[in-house]
């Protein structure tokens, strides 16, 4: 629709004829007539996907496409592996504690951890528990040295004593009703240490349902700390 040309080039130049001429056009705009439909629902708004090679061209699909990416994020690589619980800002804590119901369903559990730094020079311990963290199961396995065997421990070692920032994974193999296998590694923030590594055997038959990640005779202070089940 276009407008009035006299909008534009309005007839005459008096004080009356000018404002015959705004009076004119305030009045058409109040109808509406030239202001654009509103729309309610995302679908009906065009997205551009050229930049970033969505398959989306409405804004409905191009978050619900997003939506299913990040899902795919929180699962690891693998089938039936989700996350469970995450903790990104423990703050100063003697321990991050996961305590959800998933984690009673879970015949696998892996708990990853991110620049966790402590107070003092010493190392993080992964345990776990079947009681809803009342008592903690005992652990036999070969510590970050072949050598270094901890006979039956209530956590399990899984990094150097160091006050670097700390950074590495462990994994439970949690079969209802025998032993329960866990398996850490955790790389190093100094330059001349070797990653560590530890393998055991956890002496619990019942079903895990509290894990924890603590600081030997520290505390922890920052990092990120996430946990994830599969069924």
């Amino acid at each position: 629709m276009a407008f009035d040309p006299r909008w534009k080039l309005p007839q005459g130049k008096t004080p009356e004829a000018l404002y015959d001429c705004l009076f004119s056009l305030i009045r058409e705009l109040r109808t509406g007539s030239y202001l654009p439909t509103p729309v309610s629902d995302a679908a009906d708004i065009t997205y551009d996907n050229a930049t970033s090679g969505l398959a989306a061209d409405n804004v409905q699909d191009a978050i619900d496409e997003n939506d299913g990416r990040l899902d795919d994020l929180e699962a690891l690589p693998g089938s039936g592996w989700a996350l469970i619980a995450q903790n990104t800002s423990p703050g100063t804590v003697s321990a991050v504690n996961f305590n959800q119901a998933a984690i009673a369903t879970s015949t696998e559990l892996f708990l990853t951890f991110e620049a966790v730094t402590v107070t003092a020079s010493l190392d993080l311990r992964v345990a776990v528990s079947a009681d809803g963290g009342s008592t903690f199961a005992n652990m036999v396995y070969n510590g970050l040295a072949p050598s270094a065997v901890q006979a039956r421990a209530a956590s399990f070692q899984i990094t150097a004593a160091e006050n670097n920032s700390k950074q590495g994974t462990c994994h439970i193999i949690a079969p209802p009703g025998g032993f329960k296998q866990i398996i850490g590694q955790a790389s190093r923030s100094a330059s001349n240490q070797a990653p560590g590594m530890a393998v055991g055997t956890i002496e619990l038959t019942g079903t895990i349902d509290y894990v924890r990640l603590l600081a030997s005779a520290s505390t922890i202070t920052g990092g990120t700390i996430r946990l994830y089940g599969k069924p």
